[in-house]
């Protein structure tokens, strides 16, 4: 790598490589879709037994983060036998790819700047009072709403 050649050549065999792993907006919006539209009820046979991670639709795949499968055992020894297991899936987070796809279409703003009509800063008029402090606080809150006699 401290030759310069060796660098350059190296680099001119990577950029193949990384532009077929760049993914293009579109790929990116249908891959949220996906996981937006799921129905966890396709993910169990008739019986409510989950169903093998290739026999699920594209939307169920998308949206599986991880999986963990246990198998339980009674005995010891040669008596040792499976007595059942456990299948534990965890999901995407369906409201965090909502939200995502509600920022790159612009459905809603995070934040909005507001200008003056001059395109620069919003005036700020702020009036100061000073109360007297020998004055009661009604009387101040009189004065304060124009209410004084």
């Amino acid at each position: 790598m401290a030759r310069g050649k060796v660098r350059a050549r190296i680099a001119e065999l990577m950029t193949p490589v990384i532009a077929e792993l760049q993914m293009n907006r579109k790929e990116w919006l249908e891959w949220l879709t996906k996981c937006c539209r799921f129905d966890p009820r396709k993910m169990f046979d008739v019986m409510g037994k989950p169903k093998a991670i290739t026999e699920l639709d594209e939307n169920e795949r998308a949206a599986v983060a991880g999986f963990e499968f246990y198998e339980l055992f009674e005995g010891k020894g040669e008596s040792r036998q499976a007595v059942g297991c456990t299948k534990k899936f965890k999901f995407v987070d369906r409201l965090s790819a909502l939200a995502l796809i509600g920022k790159v279409c612009h459905w809603y703003a995070d934040r909005q700047e507001q200008t003056g009509s001059d395109g620069g800063p919003i005036p700020q008029n702020i009036t100061v009072q000073f109360v007297d402090a020998s004055v009661s606080p009604e009387e101040a809150y009189r004065r304060m709403v124009g209410n004084s006699p």
